[in-house]
C-alpha cells in the first residue's frame, strides 16, 4: 500500500476514535471544553519544546492523536440533540397534540398502515426548530398521498418516541434511525394535514420533479410490475415501493447491492462518463474541462437519485478518485478512501455507525488491497477470460472483505455470490448506460418502441436470472452464529492471511498462525453452551415463549407455525446464542429453571389452587380470570402478561400489582422477559 498519506490515515482514524468514544461514553458540554482546552494546551506545550528537543518527537505524535481524537469526541457531541439549542428534542411533549410546521426530505418504506416520510422539523407551536423526524401518515382509504420537497406543511400531530425492540437481538429500529439524526416520529391523519405556500426552491425539490417526470414517462411504457420496480430503483434510487418478495430473491442471490445505488454505480458511471469524454475531448489541454464535466455528472447524477447517505459516500469518494485520475496518480484510490471518510465523518459523526458506510467502505478497501493479490493467481489471454477473471477477482476480493460485517450484521451467506455476480456485473454498465440513454430519449420525446421493449426485456432477465439463482436454497447458508468477537478476530485473520500471501516470509506466517489459533479459541469460547433460559417474548396477539437448554432451543407457542425459523424473534436467538436443535413442542403450563417454578395461564384460565409456591405467573391468551384470587394464591411470586393478552386488561392487572406492591412485568411496555439460570 506504497503511496498512502499516512498523516491523513491517522487522522481520520483517530478521529474515527474520538467519534467511538463520544458515542459509548458521552460527558456534558462543559467538561468537555475543560478536557479539549486541557489538550490544545498540551499539544502547544509539546510542539515548543520539540522544536528545541527533536528527542521529543513521539510525544508531539501522542499529543497530535489526543488533539484529533478530541476534535471527533466534540464534533460528534455537538450534533446530539441535546447539544442544539433550538433542537425539536426540547420541545417534545409525547403525547400531547402539537402545532408543526415542516418540509418533506425524502419517502420511506411505508407499511401497512401509514405512508412514512423524512421530514425537517420547521417549527413547534410558533417556535423555530431545526431536526429530521419520521413522519407517518395515515390515510384512511390506504391511498398513496405525495408530499411534495418544496412545499411547506402545516399539521396537528403527536410526537412520540421511536419503539424500542421489545425482543432479545431483535433489529433496533430506533438505534438504525439515531443514525441518521432521526430521533422522534410524528402520527398524523391525511385530514389533519394543510398545504401551506411553497418554500424556497432546494435541489430536493428540483431532484423530486425530475424523477417525477421520469417515472411518468417510464409508466408510459407499460412495463410489467417487477420490470418497473428495478428500473425504478437501479436509475432513479427508489427502492421503497419494491416488492417484498424481489428484495428477498436479490438478497438471497448476493445481488441486493445491484438494487441500491452506491460506488458499484457510481464507479461504473465514472468510468462511462471518462471514457466518453477522452474520445470527445481527447486533447490533453481538454484535462481540466473532462474532470470538472466528470464532476458535474457525477454530482447531479447522485442529487437526482436523492442523495441518499450510500450515494453520499460513493460520490465523494469517486470525485477524489476522479481528480487522482486526472493527475495521473496510481495510488489515487486509496487516498481518496481516506479523504472522502475523513471529511463525510466530519459532516456527519453518526455515519460511523451505519452498517452502509462500514459495508461501503470494508468492500472498496479490499478491492483496493486483494484485487491485484488475486490478480497474480491467474493470467488470462483472451479477452473473454479477461472480462470474466477481472469480475471474478473484483467480485471475490469485495466479498471477502465484508463477509466479517455481513455475517455479523445479517448472519447468512449467498454461495453462489460468485456466480450471481460474474454473469450480471460485467452487464450492469450496459444496463446502466442503456437505461440513462432511455430516460434521456423518453424526455425527449425520442424514444423508440423496440429500445423501449428490448430494456424491458433486458431486465426481465435479470429478475429472472436473480429467481433462479435466489431458488437455490442449498447454497443459501443462514442463521449463522457470528458475534463481535468473532468479527474482530476474522478480520485479524483476513488481513494477517493478505500480507503473508503478498509476501510470504516466517515472522508473517507465524503472525497468521497465531491469528488463526486466536480464531479458533474464541469460537470455542463462543460456542460453549449458555445458561439456561426460558424466555417469554412479546407477539401481539401471539404466545411465543422459548426454553433455551444448552444448545438446544424448544419452542412453544399458541398458534401451529410450520417453519419457526422464519420468525423473526426465533430466527434472532439463534443467530446470537448458539444453538445446535431447534424443536416445536406442545403446550406447556409448568417450567422449572434450578429451583424456580414458572406456572403459565392459559386462555383456559383453569390451574389449581393448591399448587406450591411460585416464583413466576406468566399470564396468556387472555384468559377471564379473577385477578386479585389469583394475586392472593400466588402473593410472593413475579406476575408476567405477554402480547396475547388484551392490553386493556394487562393495564387493570398492572394496576392492581402496583398497588399491592407486587412485580409485574408487562412485555407492551418492557419487552420480552428472561429467566436465567445461575452459571455453572
Amino acid at each position: 500500500m506504497k503511496g498512502i498519506n499516512i498523516p491523513l490515515l491517522w487522522c481520520t482514524l483517530m478521529l474515527a476514535l474520538g467519534i467511538i468514544a463520544a458515542h459509548y461514553f458521552p460527558m456534558p458540554f462543559s467538561r468537555f471544553w475543560m478536557l479539549g482546552l486541557g489538550s490544545f494546551v498540551i499539544f502547544g506545550v509539546v510542539y515548543i519544546l520539540v522544536r528545541k528537543l527533536k528527542s521529543l518527537r513521539i510525544y508531539f505524535t501522542l499529543s497530535c492523536a489526543l488533539l484529533l481524537a478530541f476534535l471527533g469526541y466534540g464534533r460528534s457531541l455537538s450534533t446530539q440533540p441535546k447539544n442544539q439549542d433550538n433542537h425539536y428534542w426540547h420541545h417534545l411533549e409525547p403525547g400531547k397534540i402539537q402545532q408543526v410546521q415542516f418540509r418533506i426530505l425524502e419517502e420511506r418504506n411505508s407499511t401497512s398502515y401509514a405512508q412514512q416520510f423524512t421530514a425537517s422539523l420547521l417549527s413547534i407551536n410558533g417556535q423555530s426548530t431545526l431536526g429530521r423526524v419520521l413522519l407517518q401518515l395515515r390515510t384512511g382509504d390506504n391511498s398513496i398521498k405525495k408530499l411534495v420537497p418544496d412545499q411547506g406543511y402545516l399539521a396537528l400531530g403527536t410526537f412520540q418516541p421511536i419503539p424500542a425492540s421489545k425482543n432479545p437481538y431483535q433489529f433496533d429500529y430506533g438505534n438504525f434511525l439515531a443514525n441518521q439524526k432521526i430521533y422522534g416520529q410524528i402520527i398524523l391523519e391525511e385530514q389533519d394535514l394543510v398545504a401551506l405556500g411553497s418554500l424556497s426552491p432546494s435541489w430536493r425539490g428540483w431532484a423530486f420533479r425530475f424523477r417525477e417526470s421520469v417515472k411518468k414517462e417510464l409508466l408510459a411504457l407499460h412495463y410489467e410490475p417487477l420490470e418497473y420496480a428495478v428500473i425504478n430503483a437501479l436509475l432513479l434510487g427508489e427502492r421503497q415501493h419494491l416488492p417484498k418478495v424481489l428484495r428477498e430473491d436479490y438478497a438471497a442471490a448476493g445481488l441486493i447491492h445491484i438494487l441500491a445505488l452506491s460506488g458499484l454505480h457510481i464507479g461504473i458511471l465514472l468510468l462511462i462518463t471518462s471514457g466518453i469524454l477522452k474520445v470527445i475531448l481527447s486533447a490533453k489541454r481538454y484535462s481540466l474541462l473532462r474532470l470538472l464535466l466528470t464532476l458535474l455528472i457525477i454530482s447531479s447524477f447522485a442529487c437526482i437519485a436523492g442523495l441518499s447517505a450510500s450515494l453520499l459516500r460513493a460520490a465523494t469518494m469517486f470525485s477524489f478518485v476522479a481528480i487522482g485520475m486526472s493527475k495521473g496518480r496510481q495510488q489515487a484510490g486509496y487516498n481518496a478512501l481516506i479523504i472522502s471518510a475523513l471529511i463525510l465523518l466530519w459532516i456527519n459523526p453518526k455515519m460511523l455507525f451505519e452498517v452502509g458506510f462500514q459495508l461501503s467502505y470494508a468492500a472498496v478497501f479490499s478491492i483496493l488491497w486483494i484485487y491485484p493479490l488475486i490478480q497474480r493467481c491467474y493470467t488470462a489471454r483472451f479477452k473473454l477470460d479477461r472480462l470474466l477473471w477481472n469480475t471474478f477477482s473484483v467480485s471475490l476480493s469485495a466479498q471477502l472483505g465484508v463477509l466479517p460485517l455481513s455475517l455479523f450484521y445479517f448472519h447468512q451467506f449467498p454461495g453462489l455470490f460468485w456466480l450471481a455476480n460474474l454473469v450480471v456485473v460485467p452487464f450492469l454498465g450496459i444496463i446502466l448506460g442503456t437505461g440513462i440513454l432511455l430516460i434521456g430519449l423518453a424526455l425527449l420525446n425520442a424514444l423508440p418502441a423496440f429500445y423501449a421493449d428490448a430494456y424491458g426485456n433486458l431486465i426481465g432477465l435479470l429478475n429472472a436470472f436473480t429467481q433462479w439463482i435466489a431458488e437455490q436454497e442449498m447454497f443459501l447458508v443462514e442463521h449463522i452464529y457470528f458475534t463481535f468477537f468473532l468479527l474482530l478476530t476474522s478480520y485479524g485473520v483476513l488481513i494477517t492471511g493478505v500480507r503473508f500471501f503478498k509476501k510470504p516470509g516466517i515472522d508473517r506466517f507465524l503472525i497468521l498462525t497465531f491469528g488463526l489459533l486466536i480464531f479458533l479459541g474464541i469460537l470455542l469460547i463462543e460456542i460453549q453452551p449458555k445458561p439456561d433460559a426460558l424466555v417469554i417474548l412479546h407477539q401481539n396477539r401471539k404466545s411465543l415463549i422459548l426454553m433455551n437448554r444448552k444448545n438446544s432451543l424448544n419452542i412453544y407457542t399458541s398458534d401451529s407455525i410450520t417453519h419457526p425459523m422464519k420468525l423473526g424473534p426465533i430466527s434472532d436467538w439463534v443467530e446470537n446464542r448458539f444453538t445446535s436443535q431447534v424443536t416445536l413442542q406442545n403446550w406447556c403450563n409448568y417450567f422449572e429453571i434450578d429451583d424456580r417454578k414458572i406456572l403459565l395461564i392459559d386462555r383456559s384460565g383453569v390451574y389449581d389452587l393448591n399448587l406450591p409456591k411460585m416464583d413466576y405467573v406468566v399470564i396468556t391468551q387472555a384468559p377471564r380470570i379473577h385477578f386479585d384470587r389469583l394475586v392472593n394464591t400466588f402473593p410472593d411470586a413475579v406476575f408476567i402478561a405477554d402480547g396475547s393478552n388484551y392490553k386493556r386488561d394487562v393495564l387493570r392487572w398492572q394496576q392492581t400489582c402496583r398497588k399491592k406492591e407486587i412485580p409485574f412485568h408487562n412485555t407492551y411496555e418492557k419487552g420480552a422477559y428472561i429467566i436465567e439460570s445461575a452459571a455453572d
